[in-house]
């Protein structure tokens, strides 16, 4: 159910900092380009630049293990729907609302001494992006974000 995953430390990845890994300081090209991308969305254009100071962010999704963790040591109230939805702990976790997943990485924070908030668009995108911020399929994750970014935060 958990594999690479400590029980023992809220099912975290185990690996050098939790699972975070740095985003390096610098500027990217935000949205898409109308000539280069016919598959844009009509809020991603036109593209722009954004300039960032290095941060980190979680190379894997948070799954239903880990925030059972957290519901069961805040006593966070669950979603009505939420059981059905979240069944395998491996699994990402969905059917969370904004308030619940802020107040997640509020417990997590405290858990492990680092600050932790959910990403913003843009910083969702540079991480996507990979190192050298090229456009790149947004869906891209996990080890492939790791392998592209090398350094773990």
């Amino acid at each position: 159910m958990t594999y690479n995953f400590d029980p023992d430390r809220w099912y975290l990845p185990k690996c050098e900092d939790d699972g975070f890994i740095k985003i390096p300081a610098g500027e990217f090209r935000m949205g898409s380009d109308q000539k280069k991308d016919k598959e844009e969305y009509k809020d991603e254009v036109p593209s722009h630049r954004v300039r960032f100071s290095p941060y980190a962010i979680a190379m894997y999704p948070v799954t239903v293990a880990q925030y059972e963790c957290f519901v069961q040591e805040t006593d966070y109230a669950l979603e009505d729907d939420w059981k059905r939805y979240n069944k395998y702990g491996n699994h990402p976790v969905v059917a969370v609302s904004w308030e619940a997943a802020k107040a997640y990485c509020r417990w997590l924070a405290q858990c492990i001494g680092k600050p932790v908030a959910l990403p913003s668009e843009a910083q969702w995108e540079k991480a996507a992006r990979g190192a050298d911020g090229g456009h790149r399929n947004h869906h891209q994750a996990g080890e492939q974000c790791a392998d592209a970014l090398g350094e773990r935060a």
